[in-house]
């Protein structure tokens, strides 16, 4: 597998020290399940990765053109697709990514993701870890699409075909060191996991036993009590908070002790998710006009995440992440719950435990990694995985920066070849 690396550099205030520089030598785990299997991958890893050169220090001082810096984006549940992850077998280390996944969760990951059934692979105990991988080996794949990434020294290495023409032409023209130049990244909801083992704050395995483990979790946390997900296109005049008030009366009227109905999610200026218990939802749509609901969109999810129906998933989660190595991110990663910078390790384990009951400021995270002066160029933002959900919410937040947009899919590159 390629070492990823970030650029030593640093853009607005943020210093980036190494994509996976020093995260590639933690992806070996001893989590259960790991095994031999990890050190092997591990080592894999190791292998791959050089040893930092003299003055790189003084490098990571540099600041350079933010349009050389890239942002990468990690999707989250509900961008799943059967059939996803064909086209990324063929990159080198995606399989033993799947064969280590095996071993951590249980089950054949790889060939739920290839073959489903769809209401397997759709189960939040299932997805979650699926586009965790997923969007893991889609790096992967932007890694290997560019020669100069690659691996000084690998010329020898087969090249990958027509394929690999057809993925690149959709990329468009690549900066020679797209994933070694990132100096920010953002996960949405899971995607944060995938985000921070990028940022090599988290090992792989060590990473996907804790999703496994909030997937498992929340997946019994929604078969409590009947709930469920609105997504909603408002007017201006939109005021969620008091149709979620008005929706929590309702439910109070039919005899429902202290009803949940709250935005869960915020996308983009005029949208949101709103989630709860089915009844309060159903009282929404029923009511969308009087609340200048333009849309809305009960969302094919079992639960009410991001919610306090989802409690009892938290301490389950609490309890793996205090057991696993946290390291400070060696660049920027962003929370859902704030929208601010994670800091240090700490800051870490609490907030993805906080995330569970929190909403997603998605809409106020992309803010914050595009804040910049006015007449400053926008850095390339590449969405990687499964879907390309937030490239289309990137582009409601922001024009400028969604024009600078690239989406690395989990497809079969041979159909794209085809066509």
């Amino acid at each position: 597998m390629g070492g990823w690396a970030a650029a030593p550099w640093r853009l607005g205030g943020c210093s980036g020290r190494g994509g996976l520089r020093g995260a590639a030598r933690r992806w070996g785990s001893s989590r259960p399940g790991a095994g031999d299997q990890a050190a092997t991958l591990s080592d894999l890893l190791q292998s791959s990765v050089e040893a930092e050169e003299p003055g790189a220090a003084a490098a990571r001082r540099e600041r350079r053109c933010p349009r050389e810096g890239t942002v990468l984006l990690f999707p989250g549940q509900g961008s799943q697709f059967v059939g996803m992850c064909r086209g990324l077998q063929q990159f080198p280390g995606v399989r033993d990514m799947y064969r280590l996944a095996e071993k951590v969760l249980g089950y054949d990951l790889l060939s739920l993701c290839l073959e489903g059934p769809r209401d397997a692979l759709d189960r939040t105990q299932h997805c979650q870890p699926a586009v965790f991988v997923a969007s893991l080996a889609a790096v992967e794949k932007l890694n290997h699409l560019q020669p100069e990434v690659r691996g000084r020294g690998r010329s020898g290495r087969r090249r990958l075909g027509p394929a690999r023409d057809a993925a690149e032409a959709a990329l468009g023209s690549l900066s020679p060191q797209v994933v070694e130049r990132c100096v920010a990244a953002a996960g949405y909801s899971v995607g944060e996991f995938a985000a921070l083992v990028f940022a090599g704050a988290l090992g792989f395995a060590e990473a996907l036993y804790a999703v496994k483990v909030r997937a498992e979790a929340m997946q019994r946390a929604s078969e409590v009590v009947p709930s469920g997900m609105l997504s909603v296109v408002g007017r201006r005049e939109a005021n969620y908070k008091f149709a979620c008030l008005e929706a929590r009366k309702h439910c109070e009227s039919l005899g429902i002790e202290n009803p949940v109905c709250t935005v869960s999610n915020y996308l983009f200026p005029d949208s949101r998710v709103i989630a709860g218990h089915l009844q309060a939802l159903e009282f929404l749509q029923e009511n969308a006009r009087k609340y200048y609901f333009k849309r809305t969109k009960m969302l094919p999810v079992s639960g009410a995440f991001h919610t306090r129906l989802m409690e009892p998933a938290v301490e389950p989660l609490a309890e793996v992440l205090k057991s696993i190595e946290i390291q400070k991110p060696l660049l920027c990663v962003y929370s859902n719950v704030d929208g601010k910078k994670y800091m240090h390790s700490k800051h870490i384990q609490k907030l993805l435990v906080k995330q569970v009951v929190s909403p997603v400021l998605w809409e106020q995270t992309m803010h914050s990694v595009y804040e910049r002066k006015q007449g400053t160029e926008f850095p390339y933002t590449y969405e990687v995985g499964p879907g390309n959900q937030l490239g289309a919410i990137l582009k409601q937040c922001n024009l400028k920066a969604w024009k600078q947009y690239k989406h690395v899919d989990a497809l079969e590159d041979e159909e794209a070849a085809e066509t």
